[in-house]
């Protein structure tokens, strides 16, 4: 039996809940930019705001 593989769009949106430290590890470390995300509740907004700053700190380094 051939596995279906289903095509996904641009437009189409998977909503996944994943721990606040795997969400701050992959922006630190690039794998989830930003401006990929849409935060849908203010842990999430206050992780990815944290993340960011972190980020910008090591850049100065």
């Amino acid at each position: 039996m051939k596995p279906k593989f289903l095509s996904i769009t641009e437009k189409e949106q998977a909503q996944v809940a994943i721990s606040g430290q795997l969400l701050a590890q992959l922006i630190s470390q690039g794998l989830v930019h930003c401006s990929d995300l849409k935060c849908l509740n203010s842990a999430a907004k206050s992780i990815m705001w944290q993340s960011l700053l972190n980020s910008s700190v090591q850049l100065k380094d």
